[in-house]
């Protein structure tokens, strides 16, 4: 990572919920009611933090490994929704990126960098606006 401890620090969440012991290296239970249908589907009580970066992963709905990860988001969004199109694929559907990114718009799910520079997670845009985060893009800047 590039990014320093504190830069990372600085962006974890201070308010609207609770750590469960040191901030940025515990787990982040939030008090939005809007996030409360995740952690009752994924199995968890909030967010956990290690080295002020989370973990979004009992999250993400898809994961995966994108080239040439850069600074411009809609660069990276683009390959990763031609990605999931052709997982999501079919020989009786055959999705392009559009569609998967039509399909994020409305069901409400956004990529989310990780700070490792080449993975990036499809998981609820809630999640990743409450849960604040010195992501990928700022890595990779």
């Amino acid at each position: 990572m590039k990014s320093t401890y504190k830069e990372r620090l600085n962006q974890t969440p201070v308010s609207n919920g609770k750590w469960t012991g040191e901030r940025g290296e515990s787990t982040f239970i939030s008090d939005s009611p809007e996030v409360k249908p995740y952690f009752n589907e994924a199995g968890v009580q909030g967010v956990k933090y290690k080295n002020a970066v989370p973990d979004l992963s009992p999250f993400s709905k898809a994961e995966f490994e994108i080239t040439g990860m850069s600074s411009s988001r809609t660069s990276n969004f683009s390959k990763a929704d031609e990605l999931l199109a052709k997982q999501w694929s079919t020989p009786e559907k055959q999705w392009t990126k559009a569609e998967v990114a039509k399909w994020r718009t409305q069901n409400k799910y956004t990529w989310h960098e990780l700070n490792d520079g080449k993975t990036i997670q499809l998981i609820p845009s809630s999640i990743n606006s409450k849960f604040g985060h010195l992501g990928g893009v700022s890595e990779v800047k």
